[in-house]
């Protein structure tokens, strides 16, 4: 029997979005015939064909890039060539951008369309206010295109019922059985000098200024950050340690090693990073934003912090007994292995698939 084709546009093919749509087409090529059609990012793993499942159609997209440009337009060219020519049962569109151009692109009364943000544009504090509302009225304007949109967490999902009420969500997950996770290691937090970390690229979305400020308030501590980024000059403060765009396998040994994770940003869907460093029994301290507080139970899986003085309170918490971290780090791993799971997300898109290939029955 014939499998149904399922078509990944996947723009930005990097970070926590690679990470969550390569999972995805693993676990789902066995029952459909899936290509990729992805544009890459300086985090896309160099190997990151031989990490796909062979049995994965790969092309890379030709046009496509961050900015707003004339590629764009070539890059909608070549979405209508590449579907024309595939002639897909599903589409699933991942990121702002592929969703956007995909959806003027594909003639959606004849496909089924998903679309997954991945973390709205309209939320970029780094853009003015009315770039932002020109992002949010275009969202708007192409979810009446039609279609059906994914979010990856339920404070995701809460946004998008501002854009449209044609949404749902199903969580990320992360692979807990993939050769590069290392064992779990407790923190090591009976000592007088912790190892601070947080993994992404260093952009306002992470709010490295904040970052900065923690790690001056805290001099005795050694802060890493995992990754690299524009604004990296922000990070000047002698205990913090900048690593570069790693592999993965590295990436994950420096989460590892680390004893708390922090992740300050501004806006997520659901950040990858944090749910492999609750896995690994890292004590984790979050912004209480959408995609991070419906994650972390504060106090009894991780923490919520909305300020350094917060951030200072829980270490001094954590160092005067006031907190069982060993408790809250096994918590923080029970969690990730009950609800955040890449078989119970692969499990939910599989059911989702097959209900639009008949009909939504």
């Amino acid at each position: 029997m014939e499998k149904a084709k399922v078509l990944h546009i996947v723009e930005a093919f990097g970070g926590g979005v690679y990470t969550m749509v390569s999972s995805l087409l693993c676990r789902t090529c066995d029952e459909f015939d899936t290509y990729l059609l992805c544009s890459l990012r300086p985090q896309t793993p160099p190997n990151y064909r031989e990490q796909l499942d062979s049995r994965i159609h790969i092309m890379e997209m030709q046009h496509a890039g961050r900015k707003i440009g004339w590629g764009d337009l070539l890059n909608f060219v070549e979405i209508r060539r590449i579907v024309k020519k595939i002639n897909p049962d599903i589409i699933h569109l991942h990121s702002a951008k592929s969703g956007f151009i995909g959806r003027w692109a594909i003639n959606m009364t004849k496909y089924q369309v998903l679309y997954t943000p991945h973390g709205y544009p309209f939320l970029k504090l780094d853009d003015p206010v009315l770039r932002r509302k020109i992002y949010y009225y275009l969202e708007k304007a192409a979810a009446k295109k039609g279609g059906f949109t994914i979010c990856c967490s339920k404070g995701e999902w809460e946004i998008s019922r501002k854009v449209t009420l044609n949404s749902m969500y199903i969580n990320n997950g992360i692979e807990l059985q993939q050769k590069n996770f290392p064992e779990p290691r407790f923190p090591n937090l009976d000592s007088d000098s912790f190892k601070i970390a947080t993994m992404g690229r260093i952009c306002v979305q992470k709010q490295p200024h904040r970052f900065q400020q923690i790690a001056v308030r805290h001099p005795g501590h050694h802060f890493l950050w995992i990754g690299d980024g524009e604004l990296r000059e922000e990070l000047q403060s002698d205990n913090i340690e900048i690593t570069g765009w790693t592999d993965q396998n590295d990436a994950l040994k420096y989460l590892n090693e680390s004893d708390i994770f922090v992740l300050l940003s501004a806006w997520e869907g659901l950040p990858i990073a944090l749910l492999e460093a609750m896995y690994l029994k890292k004590i984790c301290i979050v912004a209480p934003i959408p995609g991070m507080r419906e994650v972390i139970c504060d106090g009894e899986d991780g923490f919520l912090c909305d300020s350094a003085e917060r951030f200072a309170e829980i270490l001094q918490g954590i160092q005067s007994g006031k907190y069982d971290w060993r408790k809250i780090a096994r918590n923080a791993q029970e969690t990730v292995k009950r609800r955040f799971t890449a078989e119970q997300m692969a499990n939910s898109y599989k059911a989702l698939y097959r209900k639009l290939l008949h009909g939504g029955k």
